[in-house]
């Protein structure tokens, strides 16, 4: 009887093991908007330097869940990444999204010093699929921070 009951349960958690991630709440656009401007008080109160040390470690809040900030530097290049250190270097101008929309254009033209979204699709790391992403730019002097949520 300890046999038949045995398989039932070991496929019951296994289904519960593999769901877990996919229930992971997603972030939101006020989550989003918080992040960047902590990241912009950070940017004031300690300098460019401190900023990119501190997303880069991907620590003081700047990554959670399927948030994360990236700052792009004087420069358009991307300087500071909290999800993905391999795009540090990677110029505004070469960031397309699955559709061919210049969407790092799109976050130099309409960053502004109070925020403005830029609506675009890419891979949402949460569920490993292409979706609809809104990010919230902001330029603070010479940067321009981002964090964006997935619909």
């Amino acid at each position: 009887m300890a046999r038949s009951i045995v398989l039932p349960v070991v496929i019951l958690l296994m289904v519960v093991a593999s769901a877990a991630p996919a229930n992971e709440k997603a972030g939101t656009r006020e989550e989003a908007i918080a992040i960047v401007e902590k990241g912009a008080a950070l940017l004031r109160d300690a300098g460019p330097a401190r900023l990119i040390e501190a997303v880069n470690a991907g620590e003081d809040g700047f990554r959670d869940r399927d948030l994360y900030l990236f700052v792009l530097g004087p420069d358009q290049k991307i300087v500071a990444h909290a999800f993905d250190k391999g795009r540090i270097g990677l110029a505004a101008s070469e960031l397309y999204d699955g559709d061919g929309q210049p969407y790092g254009k799109l976050f130099l033209k309409l960053a502004n010093e109070k925020g403005q979204w830029v609506d675009y699709r890419i891979h949402n790391p949460m569920s490993g699929r292409v979706a609809k992403k809104s990010t919230f730019v902001k330029r603070v002097g010479d940067y321009i921070l981002g964090c964006g949520y997935y619909e």
